[in-house]
């Protein structure tokens, strides 16, 4: 059985914002901070022959109230080499795309949320409520649509 492996080639982030919550610590008795909510969705596409797993990820929160310190939102995009310690040229056959294609789109999402986790921190920091951490994100392979119906949002 042949092992792939995912090198992260490029990422980039099309759009990032971040609003700080007016209403955040409105009532001065209880300044509770509640982990952040949010919506995670993606797609990917695979090249089969260029090696090559493309993702696209959307994270934005998902229901503003007092106890989250900041409205965001953010798109990221990245392109994945999908090698074999076996071969140079990995052959993604058809027991590729029914055994291994879906562990691995859950690794490229699970590498590219964490790449989001970093930037969304950054763009937060200076902010009134400092720093925004977003949880781990944990997608079941389950989650990951067949290649011919693309988006997905991982179960809660």
């Amino acid at each position: 059985m042949a092992t792939y492996q995912l090198e992260l080639n490029h990422f980039m982030f099309p759009s990032i914002s971040s609003k700080a919550n007016k209403d955040h610590f409105a009532n001065a008795k209880e300044q509770k901070r509640r982990k952040p909510v949010f919506n995670l969705e993606f797609e990917y596409r695979l090249d089969a022959e260029n090696h090559w797993l493309i993702i696209e990820l959307a994270i934005e929160t998902k229901e503003l109230n007092e106890l989250d310190a900041y409205d965001f939102k953010l798109e990221a995009f990245a392109n994945f080499q999908i090698l074999s310690g076996e071969s140079p040229e990995p052959s993604l056959d058809e027991s590729f795309l029914n055994k291994t294609l879906k562990p691995l789109v859950v690794n490229a999402v699970q590498i590219l949320s964490g790449c989001c986790r970093d930037a969304l921190h950054s763009v937060t920091a200076k902010g009134p409520y400092g720093p925004l951490i977003l949880p781990m994100v944990f997608i079941n392979p389950k989650d990951v649509p067949d290649p011919a119906t693309q988006k997905s949002e991982p179960s809660e």
